[in-house]
């Protein structure tokens, strides 16, 4: 199947590739003007000047609510343009390697002239192919060239290196300057191939001399040249060594997909068969079975062919030993669960709830009315390797707070989709139960309750998202606490999502009229928290607006239940809370946020509350500091102190686990910004517990690594830090993680599209119309009409809402009138001319959000 998925997007690149360089067939006669059709691929001839136009960058306030599309376009339209000149790109070129032997190779040169055709009238443009091939001579440094034909030259450079290699630059160059017709001085679709007999050229780091950890960790992806101008690509690489290479203005790169299940221990870690105690045994084996495995792996690490060559033998020794110390603490944590009942039960629990949540999941996607929850109850998930060795990792320093593993900041790095929210809800739901289990340990604090995790994320789109996933995890933990409320405490398991007043209110007051909040404004703020949880966690089904709703302005409460008989949150309402009020009283387990929400810290003095910091607790209207004199009044006129409800109360033991996801995405402002307020939330965080200070443990996720120890240590001041799975001598196997062969497995294709004579909206507007007129043209052919559902909706990604603006002008105008263009030229039976489109921005709603997201799940096409 997905070898029929990735021979239908190579059918996008072709068509891309078709209309954007050409030529449509090698004899084609057009009557669009070439330099109009093709944006890339091609060169002008040098020092030939141009014109083009650059919208002024225009100022969108971000406080400007009732700014809508039309507002943008319209700024758009009425802007003053600025003209600034360029030279079109008049080279192409490709730099190699070659050993200092090597005295020739051979340059093929391609391109096609368009001649213009004028008859009755009607003018048209002519396709010419040319194609010559000559011999370089590299023999020594020098610089040369010579006419190929026409003002069209062959130029090339080489420089010897100290190395034993040289460097060889090669180019194609148009000189047509006296050529005073404007297609004619142009030559399109243009190639330029370098080849040898024999496999000649070698990649970068051979011809330089391998000095970087880069250098070795990537040699198995060999770079062999870098275009001028234009990208290079090769094929057929034996060892670090290719026969030909050639330029490409439409580079493809699709990288390899990763194995994250490994053979060995596929379908191995059964959360169910890990969520019974009588198992005990063989969950031990289970986890002793992947730790061996891992530890022979390192043991071979040490013959690597690498740790022969004399450079490398210190580098190579440090990763060794970083191996080593993730397999010491694996093991740790291993020894914890095997000998403390406390960690052993929640390691327990931890199992119990992540098949829960995940049969909860099914049960959600089940049009069965039939089948209820216990029905999806089987042997369904499994943990993977990665997941059950980053939890077992994390253990002690959760487990005995008082270890060095705690001041440990643990990044978990895996490629996006791998399954990194999965191993860290493992890690919250341990921490949840083991909190509770040792309540009684604690005499200075109260661990029946509070806060114990804080969830950060940078974006809406992702708290969105991940509520969503987390709401299931929390439900699935309060189910299983009401079955045994002796063992996990009295106090609900409870998520709490904290994030700006223009996602939820941040006070019932909210919801009062007055003469600055109309009826019809508190109607849409009360639209606005009903639209943050659409479905039900625990079976899926749509909540319903008129009873599953129930908000309580006087008695300050906002209640959501489900709206099916059957569910358990029926009667129970499910544990979230929306309102900033609620979650400083009721103080959620789990506290899910943007990371600019924590600002609040220095305006709010409630806040303390989410740290623990309680004085009075009440059993209906939850928690008070010492300084909430009027609300604790308020709590007592109801008759809750009469009626004992009210009592002077520990504080509760503060977070014990801050998680950071998506960390690459916090950086320039933001980080800075960031950074300053972390001291104050690490402070907030700490307990003091026999005259020590416990700090909090923070582990982060990752899709990217760079830079990731300077941004640690600018973040969190930790110069600890430690990265899971840890890299080993090649990057192509983790033991956690392995790269699948792209034959096999077809991964994920990137491609590059640049053109230096059209702007950013003019290239926008070619590529998306082809790839829409793509889609249309595939969407009945009998071979992938089951897989276009895929490639039907098309994603665009903008730095500023300039770009977004000028996108949607394009998407309501002009990319239509462009599909009637293809549809011609492709003799394609309909245009792909009415487009339905949505945006995830600023601009929207918060509480629109989640519905966006559910049509995006919604498939166009079904048999």
């Amino acid at each position: 199947m997905r070898h029929t998925y990735k021979d239908l997007r190579q059918k996008f690149v072709d068509s891309l590739r078709q209309d954007l360089i050409g030529p449509y067939d090698i004899d084609e006669e057009i009557m669009e003007s070439p330099t109009t059709s093709y944006i890339m691929g091609r060169l002008s001839p040098a020092n030939d000047n141009y014109t083009f136009l650059v919208d002024k960058e225009v100022d969108f306030s971000e406080n400007k609510k009732e700014s809508n599309e039309d507002d943008l376009t319209d700024e758009l339209e009425n802007d003053d343009t600025l003209y600034v000149s360029k030279n079109k790109q008049s080279s192409a070129g490709i730099k190699v390697f070659v050993a200092n032997e090597v005295k020739h190779i051979s340059a093929l040169l391609k391109w096609a002239d368009y001649r213009h055709n004028e008859i009755d009238e009607k003018h048209s443009f002519k396709r010419f192919q040319k194609e010559f091939t000559r011999e370089v001579d590299v023999s020594k440094s020098n610089v040369a060239g010579e006419c190929i034909e026409r003002d069209i030259y062959l130029s090339w450079l080489v420089h010897k290196l100290d190395t034993g290699y040289k460097m060889i630059s090669v180019y194609i160059e148009n000189r047509r300057n006296q050529v005073k017709d404007n297609v004619e001085k142009h030559i399109f679709q243009v190639e330029l191939e370098i080849t040898s007999d024999e496999e000649v050229f070698v990649s970068e780091n051979i011809a330089y001399g391998k000095q970087e950890e880069e250098d070795y960790f990537y040699n198995r992806k060999p770079i062999f040249s870098r275009g001028y101008g234009c990208a290079t690509v090769w094929k057929d690489v034996v060892g670090n060594c290719v026969k030909n290479i050639k330029t490409d203005f439409l580079p493809e790169k699709e990288i390899n997909g990763m194995d994250a299940d490994l053979e060995k221990f596929k379908d191995y870690f059964s959360m169910l068969e890990f969520s019974k105690s009588e198992n005990k045994d063989m969950i031990i084996d289970k986890l002793q079975s992947i730790l061996g495995d891992y530890a022979l792996w390192v043991s071979r690490l040490e013959s690597h062919e690498y740790m022969k060559d004399e450079d490398y033998q210190s580098v190579g020794r440090e990763k060794i030993n970083r191996c080593y110390m993730n397999l010491d603490r694996m093991i740790e944590g291993l020894e914890l669960i095997q000998k403390d009942e406390e960690s052993f039960q929640a390691f327990i629990f931890m199992n119990h709830v992540m098949h829960l949540s995940r049969s909860m999941a099914n049960f959600s996607k089940s049009k069965d009315e039939e089948k209820c929850l216990e029905d999806y109850m089987t042997d369904h998930s499994f943990w993977r390797p990665f997941q059950i060795g980053f939890i077992l990792l994390n253990f002690k320093g959760i487990v005995k707070p008082d270890t060095s593993d705690r001041e440990i900041l643990d990044l978990l790095y895996f490629p996006t989709g791998g399954g990194k929210t999965e191993a860290y809800l493992g890690i919250i739901a341990f921490l949840m139960a083991y909190r509770r289990l040792t309540r009684k340990d604690c005499e200075d604090y109260d661990k029946d309750g509070g806060v114990t995790v804080i969830v950060r994320y940078t974006l809406r789109l992702l708290t969105t998202q991940q509520r969503d996933r987390m709401l299931k995890l929390i439900s699935a933990c309060e189910m299983i606490r009401m079955s045994n409320p002796e063992l996990l405490g009295n106090k609900e398991y409870s998520i709490g999502f904290w994030v700006g007043s223009s996602v939820t209110i941040n006070q019932y007051k909210d919801l009062k009229v007055s003469e600055f909040n109309k009826q019809n404004q508190i109607e849409f703020k009360k639209k606005g928290l009903k639209s943050q949880i659409l479905k039900c966690p625990c079976c899926g089904k749509d909540l319903d607006k008129k009873t599953s709703y129930d908000i309580n302005v006087e008695d300050r409460y906002f209640k959501i239940y489900c709206a099916s008989e059957k569910c358990f949150f029926n009667k129970r309402s499910i544990p979230v809370y929306l309102i900033d009020e609620d979650i400083y009283s009721k103080t959620p387990t789990v506290i899910i946020g943007t990371v600019d929400k924590f600002a609040r810290i220095t305006f709010e003095e409630r806040v303390h509350l989410l740290f623990g910091k309680r004085s009075v607790e009440c059993e209906e209207c939850g928690n008070f500091l010492s300084t909430d004199h009027e609300l604790i009044k308020e709590c007592s006129y109801r008759g809750h102190l009469l009626e004992q409800k009210q009592k002077l109360a520990k504080p509760f033991y503060p977070p014990e686990l801050i998680l950071q996801d998506e960390l690459h995405l916090i950086t320039g402002p933001l980080g800075t910004i960031y950074g300053n307020y972390e001291m104050a939330v690490e402070e907030l965080c700490k307990a003091t517990v026999n005259d020590k200070v416990i700090k909090p443990k923070y582990i982060a996720s990752t899709a990217t690594i760079k830079n990731a120890d300077s941004q640690i240590k600018a973040l969190y001041a930790r110069e600890n830090y430690n990265q899971f799975p840890p890299s080993g001598h090649d990057a192509e196997d983790s033991y956690f993680a392995r790269e699948r062969d792209l034959e096999t497995f077809p991964f994920r294709l990137y491609l590059g599209v640049s053109s230096p004579y059209t702007s950013m909206k003019t290239t926008i507007l070619r590529v998306y119309a082809v790839l829409l007129q793509t889609a249309e043209r595939f969407k009945e052919d009998p071979i992938y009409k089951n897989y276009i559902d895929t490639y039907w909706t098309l994603m665009g990604y903008y730095n500023s809402k300039r770009e977004l603006g000028g996108a949607v002008r394009l998407i309501q105008d002009d990319i239509p009138d462009r599909t009637l263009v293809l549809q011609e030229k492709n003799k394609d039976k309909w245009a792909r001319r009415y487009l339905n489109y949505d945006e995830i921005t600023s601009r929207k709603e918060s509480w629109q959000i989640p519905q966006v997201l559910e049509n995006l799940e919604k498939e166009v096409f079904k048999e």
